[in-house]
């Protein structure tokens, strides 16, 4: 049986869209830089390299977080729990 997840507050949603907002942001900006390269306007290419930044941040955060979970044998709790039965 799951355990019911704590109510999320008003700021933790609008912190959890805002991120979701910035990945969306980036992944098109980085989409756009592969198709035609970097801009020549100064303050694009800016933004450009903040977003091409995020990207690869949130690259390692993930394989980093995958490595972890694997390394700590972590699969399905779930299942885990109902076989102690």
């Amino acid at each position: 049986m799951r355990s019911p997840r704590p109510p999320v507050s008003a700021s933790g949603h609008l912190r959890r869209v805002g991120v979701a907002a910035l990945i969306a942001l980036s992944v098109g900006l980085v989409v756009i830089v592969v198709g035609q390269g970097f801009s020549s306007v100064g303050a694009v290419r800016a933004l450009e390299d903040v977003a091409m930044g995020v990207i690869v941040a949130a690259a390692l955060m993930a394989l980093v977080a995958f490595v972890a979970v694997r390394l700590a044998g972590w699969r399905d709790p779930s299942r885990r729990a109902t076989s102690r039965r």
